[in-house]
């Protein structure tokens, strides 16, 4: 059980972090456009806007960008008082008055201030299209992980490997481009973008679809791939991306992981363009804002459903709190609660096994029956009162005890149970009044809960081989979930000392093969608890108690596992610290005492452990010297067999021998030890036994909580009780894992069962899709992070031509205008055209832009450099 390493997807998405991990700040934007202010309004200056400052009397040195950055955050314009403020530069170490004047310098600053938002998102856009190694940008960066993040996702619940790799096979979704003009599009798959109306954006999914096969699959960087029946099952899944009311598809063209990657950018920009530069807020807040904006953490991250937030709300703080690998561990044994659940639904290994308090109420009831008067009485309509003295340790004069007396009301049943653990108490009161004591107790020594209940128990689990196999088969499975859950649990909680690697051992040592029960690569086993007296006596098995530890050797931490008391586990940090505590007096040596074969419990009781009671005095010894017997030690024998089905035939054992009577304060004794686990057989596993829902702790908790909540937890119907409880506990494994690596939850987790499928509860308003607006154009569909056009787009573009000139084309067309900011367009009849490669277009001017249209205008084509 070691670390599990990095999945292929975190490398993809740790290389794009790296990538997009330092966005420009607002400080060089505020910078740069004060430079760009003073090179347009003060040519020949060589203003440099980082040596320029605005000073006043009370305050410190103000930068150029200081001040735009201010008057960004105010929200109204900055004013600049004569006589008051002066502009600064700095020389060197120095500063010297000089620069533009303050009337320039207010204009530039609440100019560059009013449009910082909007040169922001230019700066934006242009980091994405940068250059960087090696003859790539951003864009394309990110363009090539998505594409490997599709061919690396694992494939949805119910799809296999191989027929994930049949739909999306690297033969046609190349891992590397082959060339520029290649598209995702193919005969065998097409693929589509998912775009909203208003505001006009695509969201960051692909859809892909193979002809004559029924079927979609969704690709979502952020979830990696799921199975959709329709687009109708999409149209379920979408308020979840963003608040939307009308959609539509659009074949892709082009590449699709470009367009893809451009809908991240897109969202940027419409957040950045969704902040108002009226609303004064602190500088933090922006930086903190747009931060949040261009934080590339977010396009990896899930969204938490509606559902998944409401049990999120709802978890215990031991486990909200808890670290990554603790989060890992409980999602994955919360994984495989839910696979036995949907195995074996509620069949356990006590089924049809009443539990002690149902068998002895049964029993009662059919004695009550006998009883005048009393055949319409259950025992829990019997309640008798008993007074308890507790005497004082010191006797006063007269002879007469002090103390104090205490009253116990007690139910039949309960009364029957008490008597097992010895209940020598006075009775006072019977409640109806009109019945006997006598015929009372007769009832409890009747039914002789003591012999009856555990001669059902060796019946069951002992007698009947083929029974016995079935059950200890449950017992094992079961076992293996949840004793590491609760020993988990009391880990986070700080209980029983437990500590992570108490857990890693216990819940590699309770696996069925010895390739499992490994941690860090070292054999972890189950051992009988048993003692030696002497070197050379045989070893003294205490009765259903285990250690675990290293299969070899006594390194690191150990824990005593005690099926049948509470706590069952304690945890030592070394073997010789855990026989420590059992030679201390004390309830864990009591404990082990209890369940010591009678014969030998006078060898140890008594400060044995430490000096074993092994020596007999004859006739004639008494002038014999003997040496002081050495200390007892642990014995330590390593079965073969199945450790949890080791602890299935030593528990139902250990259940058996109490009917033993041998020794009448022996079981009474151990009669009271079940008597502190509120008479729960099987200890830490019983209570999930207990109910149709097999659930205990927090789970019995947070499912009463949300009983208000849940619809189908409120009806008696158990088969959508059964469901609501999967539903509750796949939603719960969803959320921990989501704790432990955001980016990533299905990354230690197996989820190729259809039963983790994700299930989408229809939100009130479902959106409603449209068809493509006509003559729609995706916003990134004329470019490319490569910056080539695609045979596609060529053969679009050329539509759009008013006219071809053969080889050599010409340089300029006739008449176009020689310079300026117009230089190479030429003016026709109101309208703009311009020479691109050999064909003639009209264009628009749009922001300082060119832009390629239609000749009657109303189609765009791509913007011209």
């Amino acid at each position: 059980m070691t670390a599990p390493q990095t999945s292929l997807r975190q490398v993809h998405i740790d290389k794009v972090q790296a990538l997009f991990s330092e966005a420009p700040s607002l400080n060089d934007v505020a910078t740069d456009s004060a430079q760009a202010y003073l090179d347009l309004h003060f040519t020949g200056r060589n203003y440099l806007a980082a040596r320029l400052y605005v000073v006043a009397p009370t305050g410190p040195y103000r930068s150029l960008a200081d001040k735009v950055l201010e008057r960004l955050a105010a929200a109204s314009p900055t004013l600049l008082v004569a006589q008051y403020h002066q502009v600064m530069q700095r020389v060197r170490e120095i500063y010297v008055p000089g620069g533009p004047s303050l009337d320039d310098i207010e204009l530039l600053i609440n100019h560059c201030g009013t449009e910082l938002l909007r040169l922001y998102a230019q700066r934006l856009q242009a980091w994405w299209r940068e250059a960087v190694p090696v003859n790539m940008t951003r864009w394309g960066y990110l363009s090539d992980e998505l594409l490997e993040l599709l061919y690396d996702a694992t494939p949805p619940a119910g799809m296999t490997q191989a027929r994930f790799d049949a739909v999306f096979p690297r033969s046609t979704l190349h891992a590397r481009r082959p060339n520029r003009m290649w598209s995702a599009n193919s005969l065998a798959l097409k693929v589509q973008t998912v775009h909203v109306r208003q505001p006009a954006q695509m969201l960051p999914l692909l859809l892909f679809s193979q002809p004559n096969v029924a079927g979609l699959w969704l690709f979502d960087p952020a979830t990696g791939v799921q199975a959709l029946d329709n687009l109708d099952a999409l149209q379920v899944l979408l308020p979840s991306y963003t608040h939307l009311t009308q959609w539509f598809t659009a074949d892709a063209l082009g590449d699709p992981f470009d367009a893809l990657a451009a809908s991240y950018l897109q969202r940027q920009l419409l957040d950045i363009a969704s902040l108002n530069p009226k609303v004064p807020r602190p500088l933090a807040e922006y930086q903190q804002l747009l931060g949040m904006i261009t934080d590339s953490h977010r396009w990896f991250v899930p969204p938490v459903s509606e559902r998944q937030q409401y049990w999120l709300d709802k978890l215990p703080l031991w486990l909200a709190h808890a670290d990554a690998d603790a989060c890992i561990a409980y999602a994955q044994l919360l994984q495989a609660l839910v696979l036995d659940r949907r195995q074996h639904g509620t069949a356990n290994f006590l089924e049809d096994i009443p539990t002690l308090q149902g068998y002895a109420n049964e029993h009662l009831q059919t004695c009550l029956r006998k009883l005048p008067k009393a055949a319409t009485l259950t025992p829990e309509d019997v309640s008798l009162t008993f007074e308890q003295v507790i005497a004082a340790a010191v006797p006063v004069p007269g002879g007469f005890t002090a103390g104090e007396v205490h009253r116990i009301d007690v139910s039949l049943t309960e009364l029957a149970l008490e008597n097992l653990a010895g209940f020598p108490y006075t009775v006072k009161a019977i409640h109806p009044a009109w019945l006997s004591y006598e015929s009372l107790k007769a009832c409890v020594t009747q039914v002789d809960v003591g012999q009856a209940y555990p001669a059902l128990l060796k019946k069951h689990l002992i007698d009947d081989s083929t029974e016995v196999a079935r059950r200890g088969l449950r017992f094992s499975q079961q076992l293996r979930i949840q004793l590491p859950m609760q020993a988990l649990e009391w880990q986070l909680k700080g209980e029983h000392g437990l500590s992570r690697e108490g857990f890693r051992r216990l819940r590699a040592a309770l696996q069925a093969t010895a390739a499992e029960r490994k941690v860090h690569g070292q054999g972890m086993a189950l051992w009988p608890l048993a003692f030696k007296a002497t070197a050379t006596s045989t070893a003294d098995t205490v009765t259903n108690m285990f250690i675990i530890g290293p299969q070899q050797g006594e390194a690191g931490c150990h824990l005593l596992y005690r099926p049948l008391f509470e706590p069952p586990l304690l945890e030592f940090a070394t073997l010789d610290a855990l026989f420590e505590a059992i030679k201390l007096p004390g309830a864990v040596q009591e404990s082990v005492l209890t369940w010591i074969p009678s014969r030998r419990q006078a060898v140890y009781a008594n400060g044995g452990f430490r000096e074993p009671h092994v020596r007999h005095f004859l006739v004639g010894d008494e002038f014999t010297r003997f040496e002081k017997p050495a200390p007892a030690q642990l014995s330590k024998t390593v079965a073969e067999a199945d450790p949890a089905q080791q602890l299935f035939a030593a528990t139902a054992q250990a259940l058996v021998t109490l009917a033993d009577r041998q020794s009448v304060s022996n079981a009474e004794q151990r009669w009271a030890g079940l008597k502190q686990l509120g008479w729960l057989l099987f200890g830490t596993l019983q209570p999930l036994l207990s109910g149709p829902l097999m659930l205990a702790g927090w789970l019995v908790q947070l499912l009463d909580s949300a009983e208000q909540d849940i619809i189908a937890l409120q009806g008696t119907d158990q088969q959508a009780r059964n469901a609501a409880l999967l539903d509750m506990l796949v939603n719960l494994m969803v959320i921990v894992a989501h704790q432990s690596t955001p980016h990533d939850g299905q990354q230690h987790l197996e989820l190729e069962h259809p039963v983790f499928a994700p299930k989408v509860e229809p939100p009130a308003v479902l959106p409603t899709k449209i068809a493509a607006p006509a003559q729609f154009i995706a916003p990134a569909s004329w470019a490319n992070s490569r910056n080539t056009l695609t045979p596609q787009l060529q053969a679009r573009l050329r539509a759009l031509s008013l006219k071809s000139f053969p080889k050599p084309w010409p340089k300029a067309l006739p008449g176009a205008e020689p310079s300026g900011p117009r230089q190479g367009l030429l003016r026709v009849q109101q309208q703009w055209q311009a020479l691109v490669r050999g064909q003639q277009f009209r264009v628009r001017m749009e922001q300082d832009r060119v832009r390629v249209v239609s000749a009657d205008g109303q189609r765009l084509g791509p913007w011209l450099k």
